[in-house]
C-alpha cells in the first residue's frame, strides 16, 4: 500500500483496539467474532483528520480484510426465492461493523509486535508508543534500539537528521530547514505536503533507514488524529 493507506489502515487498527481494550473483550471475541464500532462511525472519525479521501479509508479497510486483520457482520444468510429451482446455500456480511481477528490484535498491539521481533529486530521507541522494525545497520554502527520523545519537535528533527547523517546523506541549513518544516506539518496532520518533503530526504537512503523515519512520521499524524 501507499504511505496514505499504510498509515489509514494503520489508524483503523489503533481504533479497534482502543475500543476492543476499552470493552475489556477476551480472547474468545476474538476467535469468534463480535460486534464491533460501526464502519461508518469509524471512517467519519478518521476522515475528520482531512488527510484521507472516502477511497483511501475503503482501500485501507479492504486491505485490511485481505490480510485477515478484520472482519465485518452481521452475517447473513442468502435469501432464496421460494417459487426458484435454484437455491443458495450460505451467506454474506451486511458489513454494518467492524471488529478485530486474533491476527489484527496481534499486529495492532505494539507489546506482540516487540516480542516477534525480539530475537533480531531493532526496537524504535517513541513516547505514545512502540515502533518495531528489522534490525538496521546505520553508517558503521548496528542500531538494536532507537528512541525519541514525538511531543518534542526540535528532539524530532535532530533524530531524522541524524538518521540521514548516517546513512551518508548531506545535511545542512536548507535540510534542517525543510526537515523541520516537515515535522511541523505532520504535527498538523497535512500529509500531502509530508509525502513530497519526506521522499526527497529519505527516498535515497536504505529501507530500514526509511521505514524508520517513516514510522515517526506515523507516529506523530497518529498521535494528532487521536489514535495513539
Amino acid at each position: 500500500m501507499s504511505e496514505a493507506l499504510d498509515i489509514a489502515a494503520e489508524a483503523i487498527l489503533a481504533n479497534l483496539l482502543k475500543d476492543f481494550t476499552q470493552r475489556s473483550l477476551g480472547s474468545d471475541a476474538l476467535h469468534s467474532g463480535y460486534i464491533g464500532p460501526t464502519i461508518s462511525a469509524i471512517k467519519h472519525e478518521i476522515l475528520a483528520s482531512e488527510d484521507y479521501t472516502n477511497v483511501d479509508f475503503d482501500l485501507a479497510l479492504k486491505q485490511l480484510e485481505e490480510q485477515r486483520f478484520v472482519d465485518t457482520g452481521p452475517w447473513k444468510a442468502f435469501e432464496n426465492d421460494p417459487y426458484s429451482s435454484v437455491v443458495f446455500i450460505g451467506g454474506f456480511s451486511a458489513r454494518e461493523y467492524v471488529y478485530l481477528t486474533e491476527r489484527g490484535y496481534r499486529q495492532a498491539k505494539p507489546s506482540s509486535r516487540t516480542r516477534d521481533s525480539s530475537q533480531s529486530g531493532a526496537s524504535v521507541h517513541i513516547s505514545g508508543g512502540t515502533f518495531n522494525q528489522s534490525q538496521i545497520g546505520i553508517g558503521d554502527n548496528v542500531h538494536q534500539h532507537l528512541s525519541v520523545d514525538i511531543s518534542n519537535d526540535a528532539a524530532t528533527v535532530d533524530y531524522l537528521l541524524d538518521l540521514l547523517k548516517r546513512s551518508g546523506q548531506p545535511v545542512d541549513d536548507a535540510a534542517r530547514s525543510h526537515i523541520t518544516e516537515m515535522v511541523s506539518n505532520a504535527n498538523a496532520g497535512n500529509l500531502a505536503t509530508v509525502k513530497p518533503v519526506f521522499q526527497r530526504f529519505f527516498g535515497a537512503v536504505g529501507d530500514g533507514v526509511k521505514q524508520i523515519a517513516w514510522g515517526v512520521i506515523t507516529a506523530i499524524i497518529t498521535k494528532q488524529i487521536g489514535m495513539s
